[in-house]
């Protein structure tokens, strides 16, 4: 696979719900698409699992900036709600092509 065009960079935005998956699954991959000219952004609450080990949350994932949205792991109608306004709001911005 070629290297994109740096005239032409393709916005990818990971959302996810707890810091553990952005640290452990979204990073390398964050980290190859960056590397391959991608413009990667993660949106993740900074929520520990409850049921994994704790990892401290930081102002970026594998370089890529981030965004702290708090995404309930239950269903929870107002804090769901919530979160789809966030991520709206983030997504207009960027306005990635990939989500």
């Amino acid at each position: 696979m070629s290297d994109l065009p740096t005239s032409r960079l393709i916005r990818v935005l990971h959302v996810c719900t707890i810091l553990l998956t952005a640290r452990v699954f979204i990073a390398p991959l964050a980290r190859h698409l960056a590397s391959r000219g991608y413009d990667v952004a993660v949106a993740c609450s900074d929520a520990e699992a409850a049921d994994g080990p704790t990892v401290s949350c930081a102002q970026d994932i594998a370089g890529c900036p981030f965004y702290r949205v708090p995404i309930p792991r239950t269903i929870r109608p107002l804090q769901d709600l919530r979160a789809v306004w966030q991520l709206y709001r983030l997504i207009r911005s960027p306005r990635p092509e990939i989500g």
